[in-house]
């Protein structure tokens, strides 16, 4: 199931690179592009993460493991320069 969403968020990222491409064009332009997007999708690791934990070699957890934080990162902080520059 995680290897699904895996591929699923490949989409996403796509998603949120083009979000934040748009909003930087925009801010160029010294104008405003709300940048909240939807979270990106982790339910299969949340929930399975830990029953495949051990099946991964170290290099292969590093890797899903960065993947999800990363993603999580650039939520956070397409949520926060939504909010900064929707004064």
């Amino acid at each position: 199931m995680i290897d699904i969403e895996l591929k699923s968020l490949l989409y996403q990222i796509h998603q949120k690179k083009d979000i934040i491409g748009q909003a930087i064009d925009r801010l160029k332009q010294k104008k405003y592009l709300p940048t909240q997007s939807i979270p990106a999708m982790t339910t299969a690791y949340r929930e399975f993460f830990g029953e495949v934990y051990e099946h991964l070699c170290p290099i292969q957890r590093n890797c899903v493991h960065n993947v999800y934080e990363r993603l999580h990162l650039a939520d956070k902080v397409l949520m926060r320069m939504g909010s900064i520059l929707s004064f």
